[in-house]
């Protein structure tokens, strides 16, 4: 402050020294103008005189209408002379430039001067707490390090509460450099800082030291020019990643879109091939269900013609029998025809061994068919491209050795017809 004191002091001589050179300036111009013409004043050249004689006189009365003193008799005695309205305006301005300006000025400086004392006062004492503050952290650090018992760069809860009441002088260290703190708020601060501090159940050494010798510091203008700044970086390059998140999201949810509409539209594709197949299968299915029901009813007509020939079969071998019987009683009485009657009986029983041949060969021949037309149904069933055209053909085909089988059977002899036109015993005879 004493420095301050000296600093305004000096500001105000060196304003004295301009006021002193602008009254000496004005007041050589008024005693050249004035002064040296008194006489034009008559009556009133004796003030003039008096009051604009000299240099040192013009400044003397120029120093008294500066404090507001007597300049209303200066103007009216040299408003006999010059205009009363210029001379007004020049005591006027004078006043205002050398009284309200100056005394602006000075009180000015004044403060400037006291302000800026001031403000190197708080710096030095600033920088000064700042030097205890850094030295406090460092014994702090190394108190708490020597707390540490595992050298793990971290204080549990209960080591630094145990750290605390081992060294009592920390609060009152604290509380010499303006670090107005407790036991439980200390503790309050260890509680805050181990949520992110990710140490198990820990706090950093460093982080718990800054922490406590900025736990009641006030932020300094750079200080918060620096977080607005870090602010308004951290904004910006959040807005940043967010508008280019934005267009990554944006075309990936167009790609993915595009891909879906071309899967969706893929999947439609093969839907609708496999509709098409399975309706295709459908008639297949359906043709080889007609086709078998055809089949099975072929079968059943085989079979009942196949009965149908073992009972004529039976039939004829049952008139055989009796023809034969008949034909031995002629055989008893006629004696000369036994070896024919014993030809005609090999003859029968051979026509009898071909018939039953021709009705086991028709039987395995019957069954074939029937195992190849159903294999045949069930492939045309598995595949699904060429089984109609397949199909078509295999029942032609069918269609015809069925009646190429069926017209031939019926164009052959049967045994009885055979028998019934061979020529009679009697009638060879």
């Amino acid at each position: 402050i004493g420095w301050g004191v000296l600093t305004a002091f000096s500001t105000v001589l060196w304003i004295g020294v301009v006021i002193v050179i602008l009254n000496f300036v004005v007041a050589s111009l008024l005693t050249s103008c004035m002064g040296q013409k008194a006489y034009l004043w008559g009556e009133g050249a004796e003030q003039i005189e008096l009051w604009f004689g000299s240099v040192g006189r013009s400044m003397q009365t120029l120093f008294g209408i500066m404090t507001l003193s007597g300049f209303g008799q200066v103007a009216f005695v040299v408003s006999e002379v010059v205009p009363s309205s210029i001379v007004n305006l020049f005591i006027a301005l004078y006043i205002m430039l050398c009284f309200f300006t100056m005394l602006s000025l000075v009180s000015g400086l004044i403060n400037v001067s006291f302000m800026t004392a001031l403000k190197q006062d708080d710096e030095e004492r600033f920088h000064a707490i700042e030097e205890q503050r850094g030295r406090f952290a460092q014994a702090l650090a190394n108190v708490f390090m020597a707390s540490d018992q595992q050298s793990r760069g971290f204080l549990t809860r209960g080591e630094f509460r145990q750290a605390l009441e081992s060294h009592p002088n920390i609060l009152v260290q604290m509380k010499k450099l303006d670090m107005e703190a407790n036991f439980d708020e200390l503790l309050a601060l260890f509680d805050r800082l181990v949520q992110d501090s990710g140490c198990a159940g820990g706090v950093k050494i460093d982080a718990l030291v800054d922490a406590m010798v900025h736990i009641n510091r006030a932020a300094s203008s750079a200080d918060v020019f620096d977080a607005r700044y870090m602010l308004a970086a951290v904004r910006r390059d959040t807005s940043f990643q967010l508008g280019a998140l934005r267009k990554e999201v944006s075309s990936n949810h167009q790609e993915s879109l595009m891909r879906t509409a071309g899967q969706i539209a893929d999947l439609r594709k093969a839907v609708d091939h496999v509709l098409q197949a399975v309706s295709v299968a459908q008639q297949h299915t359906r043709q080889v269900g007609n086709e078998v029901e055809t089949l099975q009813t072929k079968v059943d007509g085989v079979e009942r013609s196949v009965r149908q020939d073992a009972q004529e079969s039976a039939n004829d071998r049952a008139s055989v029998g009796q023809r034969l019987e008949s034909l031995a009683q002629q055989a008893s009485n006629i004696v000369g025809v036994g070896e024919k009657l014993e030809a005609l009986a090999s003859q029968s029983r051979a026509q009898h061994a071909a018939l039953g041949n021709r009705l086991e060969n028709l039987a395995s021949d019957l069954s074939e068919l029937v195992s190849a037309k159903l294999a045949g149904a069930a492939a045309a069933a598995a595949a699904s491209g060429s089984i109609g055209s397949d199909a078509g053909h295999r029942e032609a085909d069918s269609g015809a050795d069925s009646d190429v089988d069926v017209d031939g059977d019926a164009g052959a002899d049967t045994p009885r017809e055979k028998v019934l036109k061979s020529p009679p015993p009697e009638d060879a005879a």
